[in-house]
């Protein structure tokens, strides 16, 4: 290749990467008003849920999919990220080796039906497998939970979140849950009741979404669920981390993984003796 083709190639190098280059401020800005057009829709037909299932320990809403539907077409419209995982999509060819959205438009859908205001819509933006944005919003108590792209900070409505006090161990609360697709066994009830015993006290809230933003403010110490799905924690974790929480995190295929978060020191505690 001659000197002249070499300058021409690394030139339109230069220009289609400036023209893929992701605006994170402009996407963040982006993802907060779809979150909470979506969750103020929710929020309408909070006293009027619609079953479409009712199985074993799972539930579907209508408001699930009319809810996701209106976040992926607004994404598809004004983001420049067109990749999207969500909890209601078949999520069969998804590209996860760059940027993609993870979605999950009704975080708590059992609680959201009973009338317990535990629940939340979530969107979060990864790159590969790192969390960049997350943005989680409260929408009963209109609480906006999200991070800052240009500084390691967590907010709730504007107000920066900085994670639990350190604690001695025997005073630690942690959040957990049972996901519906949690296969149970004695031994692994055996295992999971021993490692929750540690503990001071034990908080099930229902959403894996709203347990993270309450250990990003502080009002537990510790988040730990097995075989969630992403679109569950995927928000969480990056409001978590940038709240100074850490978090280990596994794959467990099918989009299913195992988390904990706490801070620094708690994990490098108890990390090994759960994940």
């Amino acid at each position: 290749m001659f000197a002249g083709e070499q300058w021409k190639l690394k030139l339109l190098k230069t220009y289609w990467r400036y023209l893929v280059e992701i605006n994170l401020n402009e996407e963040l800005l982006i993802a907060q008003k779809i979150c909470i057009d979506a969750g103020k829709q929710l929020k309408n037909s909070y006293n009027r849920p619609n079953i479409l299932s009712n199985n074993d320990r799972d539930i579907k809403l209508k408001q699930d999919i009319d809810t996701n539907q209106k976040i992926i077409n607004a994404l598809l419209k004004h983001s420049s990220v067109k990749h999207i995982l969500s909890e209601e999509n078949s999520n069969k060819d998804i590209d996860q080796k760059g940027f993609y959205w993870i979605v999950d438009p009704l975080d708590g859908s059992y609680n959201y039906y009973r009338n317990i205001d535990i629940c939340c819509t979530s969107m979060a933006l990864w790159n590969k497998d790192t969390p960049v944005i997350g943005i989680t919003y409260d929408f009963i108590h209109d609480e906006l939970y999200y991070n800052s792209v240009s500084e390691e900070k967590s907010f709730c409505n504007d107000q920066i979140i900085t994670g639990p006090s350190d604690k001695k161990f025997d005073q630690l609360c942690i959040a957990s849950g049972i996901p519906s697709q949690l296969q149970l066994n004695s031994e692994s009830i055996n295992k999971y009741f021993t490692f929750l015993t540690q503990f001071k006290k034990v908080r099930f809230f229902g959403s894996a979404a709203m347990s993270l933003c309450l250990l990003a403010k502080g009002k537990v110490d510790i988040y730990y669920e097995k075989e969630i799905f992403i679109w569950d924690i995927a928000s969480g974790l990056k409001i978590c981390s940038d709240a100074g929480i850490k978090f280990n995190l596994k794959q467990l295929g099918d989009y299913k993984v195992e988390v904990i978060a706490c801070n620094k020191k708690v994990l490098n505690q108890i990390a090994d003796s759960i994940i």
